[in-house]
């Protein structure tokens, strides 16, 4: 009788250290999950960032060539006469120079199923073990 006992012993023994290894396995994956989480979301805003100041360069830019092309515009008004027309190309300088940008938010948001699908996928092994262990320790007390 004193046999099995040392038995059992031995197979709880294995039992724990399986689900010690699994849990440890479990939460370097749910480790290595959050911090490529992290490191995409980084990605992705430091995209967007790039995009927006790209965007702002190129309405720069193109702000600079109608001011370029205003100014061409009135200096050739000055020299063919020098009376109403001047008033009429410095209006028309001053609405073609405004010109808006669209600004979009640079930050993504941190939602998402990752995180409920490796909370999911945890909850699941540690049920799964918890299952495993009842299950073994009524076998064994129906052997007895």
């Amino acid at each position: 009788m004193s046999k099995r006992r040392s038995d059992q012993g031995g197979a709880i023994l294995s039992f724990i250290v399986i689900a010690a290894i699994l849990v440890a396995v479990t939460l370097g994956a749910i480790y290595f999950v959050q911090q490529r989480g992290i490191t995409a979301r980084r990605d992705q805003a430091i995209a967007a960032a790039n995009k927006l100041a790209a965007d702002q360069k190129a309405a720069q830019d193109r702000a600079d060539a109608a001011r370029k092309a205003t100014t061409a515009a009135q200096v050739a008004a000055n020299q063919a006469s020098q009376t109403s027309t001047t008033s009429t190309t410095t209006d028309q300088a001053t609405t073609a120079g405004t010109t808006t940008t669209a600004t979009s938010s640079s930050e993504l948001p941190t939602t998402g199923p990752s995180n409920s699908i490796v909370t999911m996928l945890a909850i699941g092994m540690l049920m799964g073990t918890s299952v495993a262990f009842v299950r073994s320790r009524r076998a064994l007390s129906r052997s007895l």
